[in-house]
């Protein structure tokens, strides 16, 4: 999703801490229904769902993408 330009609403775990900045590109919620229901509703505004998908697109192309992984394994060969 992130990868397409959509922001993200999740819980603190596995990578979420590394992609989601919450309130720049998603929302980090604890997993109560009340507090996703209302980060829903705010991503309703188009102008924030697409800054927000913008930037998150930005930030996994940045640090997950192939140009990023591809830079990591060259420094990982030349450094052995």
């Amino acid at each position: 999703a992130a990868a397409s330009g959509l922001p993200v609403i999740c819980t603190d775990v596995g990578v979420a801490r590394e992609l989601v900045k919450s309130g720049e590109t998603g929302f980090i919620v604890p997993g109560e229904p009340g507090e996703i229901s209302k980060k829903i509703m705010e991503l309703g505004d188009s102008v924030t769902r697409k800054d927000f998908g913008r930037t998150i697109q930005k930030r996994v192309e940045n640090n997950f993408g192939w140009n990023k992984i591809m830079k990591d394994y060259l420094a990982l060969y030349e450094s052995l």
